[in-house]
């Protein structure tokens, strides 16, 4: 009944089956009979964090990075139980301190763009997301993020910059043509607009979102030229947006 190991061995077996109910329960006579066992704290955290229980998760964590000050991992998964947990302030003190471990780990700097993200620090969500391109090299996926970031505080000349590559790379992300097409409405540039937001469409009919900017762009150009046939397609386009959309 004292012998730990026996538990931690247990909680692994259960832990290997998904069985995480009994794995936790495991784990924590372990590290009842050995509270300083590093691994138990870890894995109980890794079995807390797989069922959804953060705050049990964290709590483990926590202690699995008292006594391992260096284990990247546990301090990484610590953040996403705060993360999980909406305690962003935690989250950051956590990422912080993996990112002390590990400067070059990008899994940490995805993570501190989420955390900033929530707190709507848009200049650290772009630092972060520049890091994790500066580490993995060009990341379409992370390229498009950090659009993203560059369009939520208006700097729609490096956003424009951003997708035109991620577009080069995937020809066929839609996504980029159609945040391409709001860049280029922005900085008045209607007929690259109208184009970008066109082929968005031709790439995914249902992006409720590319008809919407489209209409908002023939709108613009035919206040512009005093066009009917162009406001009528305006409407045209925001009535098959309302039709994908209807809320």
């Amino acid at each position: 009944e004292n012998f730990g190991p026996a538990y931690s061995s247990l909680g692994e077996i259960y832990q290997r089956t998904e069985d995480y109910e009994k794995s936790a329960a495991a784990y924590e006579k372990a590290i009842q009979l050995n509270p300083t066992s590093f691994k138990d704290h870890f894995n109980l955290g890794k079995v807390y964090q797989a069922m959804g229980e953060f705050q049990k998760a964290l709590r483990a964590y926590a202690r699995a990075c008292e006594l391992n000050p260096d284990h990247l991992d546990a301090h990484l998964n610590a953040a996403k139980c705060c993360y999980g947990i909406a305690d962003y302030n935690g989250a950051l003190i956590y990422c912080e301190r993996a990112e002390r471990i590990d400067p070059n780990a990008i899994e940490v700097q995805k993570m501190l763009a989420d955390v900033y993200q929530a707190q709507k620090d848009y200049a650290g969500v772009i630092a972060s997301y520049k890091r994790v391109l500066e580490i993995g090299g060009d990341d379409p996926e992370v390229m498009l993020a950090l659009a993203v970031a560059y369009l939520r505080v208006e700097q729609y000349e490096s956003a424009k910059e951003l997708l035109a590559s991620v577009m080069q790379i995937r020809p066929d992300d839609g996504t980029a043509y159609q945040y391409s097409g709001f860049c280029h409405l922005k900085l008045g540039d209607i007929d690259k607009a109208i184009e970008d937001y066109s082929k968005a469409i031709q790439i995914d009919d249902n992006d409720w979102q590319a008809h919407r900017g489209l209409g908002v762009a023939y709108m613009s150009k035919a206040l512009r030229n005093n066009d009917e046939l162009l406001r009528l397609k305006a409407i045209e386009q925001w009535r098959i947006s309302l039709d994908i959309k209807p809320d």
